[in-house]
């Protein structure tokens, strides 16, 4: 593994932390996944410090990355143990582009900037049914595209949609 792979692991033993690794990621792995030139581009990415907001949730990573948009991309990671199992990012490139290998090559090279948070489930169960109602009301103020996902949980909950194709 990355020389930042052990800078973490030592981190989290010396907060008396036991950190067992259950994914594998080295340059080796982002290069097979990315073409030469999104790999050459998210490594100047990367060193420029175009990685903003790095999350590590588990096996998971998320950050944003700048790219050509005037709003940073989003992107998504889940790493296994033979590498990327599954990635996404917002720009209207697709595939394993260049703002992905960005967030790879910092999660390998700077793991201690990825701040540690907790599965959302976690999270979640600890808000009364209040607060989660209220959660659920300002996340759909904030982003409207959401009220298509409680449609489809509402018609879950009265059987007229198969729970398991809900998730």
């Amino acid at each position: 593994m990355g020389d930042g792979y052990a800078v973490l692991a030592a981190a989290k033993l010396a907060r008396g932390v036991i950190f067992m690794p259950t994914f594998h990621l080295t340059e080796e792995v982002i290069r097979q996944m990315a073409d030469s030139a999104s790999f050459q581009r998210g490594n100047t990415y990367y060193a420029g410090g175009a990685v903003q907001n790095p999350v590590s949730v588990g096996d998971e990573i998320h950050a944003r990355c700048e790219g050509s948009s005037y709003q940073p991309y989003e992107v998504r990671v889940k790493l296994g143990p033979n590498g990327i199992t599954d990635y996404s990012c917002t720009c209207p490139r697709g595939d394993f582009c260049k703002h992905i290998v960005a967030v790879c090559l910092a999660r390998l090279h700077d793991p201690q900037s990825f701040r540690e948070r907790p599965p959302s489930e976690q999270v979640l169960a600890g808000f009364s049914r209040e607060q989660l109602v209220n959660l659920v009301k300002r996340m759909l103020d904030c982003e409207p595209r959401l009220f298509s996902l409680l449609e489809v949980a509402e018609a879950a909950n009265k059987g007229a949609v198969d729970e398991e194709a809900w998730g």
